[in-house]
């Protein structure tokens, strides 16, 4: 059905022209409804006067705003999101003898007495704002607006604004246009809000606002995008900006293990939710979890059913989650995973978030069979893949991807299509990736990618539970060559340090052993520089200290990995 919930609609200029709505727009608003979209009424009318002109209206949507977002109107209940306009202000433009419309809380006059009406608000010394509409002018509390009225309705209705679509056609519109996702104007608005939407519908009036809400925008079938919603990932050589869209697409990023992939999918996440945007976060090897630093997010390592329960209660109730699938037993990785998909599509159906989902390991979880290949949802966009093996993802969500990014070349695992060709696409260095649109409107260009805010844990988890391939191991062995098995995960090399002798630790110390382990293959290089440290203070001591850089050592691992 898509991602959009909710769909924002003016009265005058939008959906009416000269006071008359056609029965086709009203038509078209109980069929969104009947789907699941949710419609409010944002007008700067008051309640009596949409009464008078238009009888029944308000019956015809979920929720509505009056009075320029001054007044929440939901099962026939009048809720005053202010405090009214001081009364003193009518009477002083009434003795002036400017016609005056007063509503429950805002004041209204011709904007022909404009200057009247701001001087009266001076010399009273009201904080109030005084905004156009067209032929009108609105006086309303300050801190009132279309957009503050917008949100209070979506929050009525459990929904967020990331999953709403405007639509105005003039000045008192703007403030909903910044809220909602994406804004639309019909062909009749003022230029300025022309300017401002992302859309502009192919008619003027009712009649481009009912093909809005038949067609394939709000269907799900087109997914355009907000120049105003971005994310900046990146710079590129020459000092722009890398920035990719936030509002809801596909985006795929691909690489060698080592070479920044997961970073770069943390900076995606920490971008959006700094965005405001609701983010699941599916991390198997638990290498994600500092971004529950990122104000919003929480993470949380499933060991049960009763752990997913809890992780989709916090996107219910808007929280970000990163989900972090390490601790959990290979046997029983089917349950939680289904137990996830039973509790999240439905939740994505019904209210649109969390409105992206970022898959780490996509190629194991998002394949054909992969497990989690039910939450891609081409119609709803959202996605982001991670994965070292593109061409093992679903065939549609690499036809579907909006942006394709490489953090290794080259490319040649992108199946080789006519749309995504690999040969003659930059190479990226360490430290930075390549940026491809699949449109190609542009070739592939290397980018810097931007620091995280909150720090990489590189498979933590991973290195802790799960064991190297033979031969990748630690091996504690003495100059004489005998020795402990192999150490296959750091915690089966945390449990030898407490069992090696100490000439035989001393040994390895004293080579630098430990740290090029640590640096070179658990890829743990801040483990590693503490090692170095810690190798280079024992070397300016005596052997009979072997116990001191034992226990120190121990320390730094169970500081890093959990004792």
């Amino acid at each position: 059905m898509g991602w959009i919930r909710a769909v924002a609609l003016d009265l005058d200029g939008t959906i009416a022209a000269d006071e008359i709505i056609a029965s086709s727009i009203l038509d078209a608003i109980k069929d969104a409804r009947y789907r699941g979209v949710r419609v409010v009424l944002v007008t700067g009318r008051t309640a009596d006067s949409v009464g008078r002109h238009f009888p029944g209206l308000l019956e015809d949507f979920d929720v509505a705003v009056v009075e320029n977002g001054g007044v929440l109107i939901a099962d026939g209940c009048h809720r005053l999101l202010g405090e009214p306009v001081d009364p003193a202000l009518v009477a002083a433009l009434a003795e002036q003898g400017v016609p005056v419309q007063r509503g429950e809380l805002l004041v209204a006059v011709s904007a022909q007495h404009d200057v009247a009406a701001l001087h009266e608000v001076g010399r009273l010394g009201l904080d109030c704002t005084l905004l156009r509409n067209r032929a009108e002018l609105m006086i309303v509390p300050s801190g009132i607006s279309k957009g503050t009225g917008l949100l209070a309705a979506l929050n009525l209705l459990g929904l967020s604004p990331h999953n709403c679509l405007a639509v105005g056609d003039a000045e008192n519109d703007h403030s909903m246009f910044d809220l909602a996702e994406l804004a639309a104007a019909p062909t009749n608005a003022i230029p300025a809000v022309l300017h401002h939407a992302d859309l502009t519908l192919e008619a003027a009036d009712g009649a481009g606002v009912a093909e809005l809400l038949a067609g394939p925008v709000i269907r799900g079938e087109r997914r355009p995008t907000s120049r105003r919603r971005q994310m900046r990932i990146g710079t590129f050589p020459d000092g722009t900006p890398v920035r990719l869209p936030t509002s809801p697409s596909t985006m795929v990023i691909a690489g060698g293990s080592g070479r920044g992939k997961s970073y770069l999918a943390g900076v995606v996440a920490e971008q959006l939710i700094s965005g405001g945007y609701h983010v699941l976060l599916i991390d198997p090897e638990g290498e994600q979890s500092a971004l529950e630093d990122a104000a919003g997010m929480m993470a949380l390592r499933v060991g049960d059913l009763q752990d997913v329960a809890l992780a989709v209660d916090a996107l219910r109730s808007g929280s970000s989650v990163v989900l972090d699938l390490s601790g959990t037993a290979k046997d029983g990785l089917d349950a939680v995973l289904g137990d996830l998909l039973a509790r999240v599509v439905p939740l994505r159906a019904e209210l649109g978030y969390p409105q992206w989902v970022i898959i780490d390991e996509a190629h194991n979880l998002a394949g054909p069979n992969g497990r989690l290949r039910p939450l891609f949802d081409p119609t709803a966009g959202g996605h982001c893949l991670v994965t070292f093996r593109p061409d093992l993802l679903c065939a549609e969500i690499l036809t579907d991807a909006d942006v394709i990014i490489s953090t290794s070349p080259p490319i040649d695992q992108m199946l080789g299509t006519a749309d995504l060709p690999a040969s003659g696409l930059p190479k990226a260095v360490t430290g930075q990736a390549v940026l491809l649109r699949t449109d190609r409107v542009e070739p592939g260009r290397p980018f810097q990618v931007t620091q995280r805010s909150t720090h990489h844990r590189r498979h933590r988890r991973k290195y802790t539970d799960l064991p190297l391939p033979p031969g990748k191991g630690f091996r504690f062995r003495g100059p004489n060559g005998a020795g402990l098995p192999e150490a296959r995960t750091v915690g089966e090399f945390r449990d030898q340090l407490d069992d090696v002798d100490p000439d035989t630790l001393n040994w390895h110390l004293r080579r630098g052993d430990l740290s090029r382990w640590v640096g070179d293959v658990v890829q743990d290089r801040e483990l590693a520089v503490h090692i170095i440290r810690l190798e280079h203070e024992l070397a300016a001591r005596q052997a009979a200290d072997i116990a001191w850089a034992r226990e120190q050592l121990a320390d730094a691992v169970d500081a890093r990995y959990g004792a």
